[in-house]
């Protein structure tokens, strides 16, 4: 996860953190701040963390960067957006 801006001072900014959204939907996120190993996190529903660390937060200018190369932001992201890759398998955010 890419961040510009960090309005509330807490993750900073540039890629912030990475992780992974597996086929029940759990994800894991490891915050790359505070340094030198910041924390890990699992939510039971990736949605669950868009709306908590990046919808919530549209100043920052947020952007998921895929292992894949995609790119979902503010405006191509929504609550049906699909974090799997068509096979069911997991998916990776670049770190």
């Amino acid at each position: 996860m890419e961040r510009p801006v960090d309005h509330t001072g807490v993750s900073g900014e540039g890629t912030v953190l990475e992780g992974a959204v597996f086929a029940s939907g759990d994800t894991v996120i490891h915050w790359l701040t505070p340094a030198p190993s910041g924390n890990i996190v699992i939510w039971r529903d990736f949605h669950d963390f868009m709306e908590t660390h990046v919808t919530s937060h549209p100043q920052n200018a947020t952007k998921i960067v895929w292992d894949d190369g995609e790119i979902w932001d503010e405006g191509s992201y929504n609550a049906n957006s699909n974090p799997f890759r068509p096979t069911g398998k997991p998916r990776s955010v670049e770190g």
